[in-house]
């Protein structure tokens, strides 16, 4: 085993480390981003319904059905995208597990 290969394999924890730290600290944004798309999803029915319940056509019940569409539109973008990396991260998590079973078979 020459140097560099001893040099390597003393460097592997450390990135191994540093890519688990850097894994929990992507989890945890996205799950703040999923918090975040729920609430602005929420937010927009709130004032969506409102505006719709009040009769006369008004500048505040414009300006409520526009900011409803925004904020529907943000907290939806924010869930899809954040729901789809959860479930690709998952299928990566479940992808080394099979590749050590069909291992352990042969």
């Amino acid at each position: 085993m020459n140097e560099n290969e001893r040099e390597k394999k003393q460097m592997e924890p450390a990135n191994d480390a540093e890519t688990q730290k850097q894994a929990q600290i992507d989890q945890r944004r996205r799950m703040i981003q999923l918090l975040a798309g729920t609430y602005l999803l929420y937010l927009a029915y709130q004032l969506i319904s409102s505006a719709v319940q009040e009769a006369a056509w008004s500048t505040m019940k414009i300006v409520s059905l526009i900011a409803g569409v925004i904020f529907g539109l943000t907290g939806a973008a924010l869930l899809i995208f954040n729901v789809r990396a959860e479930l690709k991260r998952a299928r990566e998590m479940t992808k080394p597990k099979e590749k050590e079973q069909g291992e352990d078979k042969q």
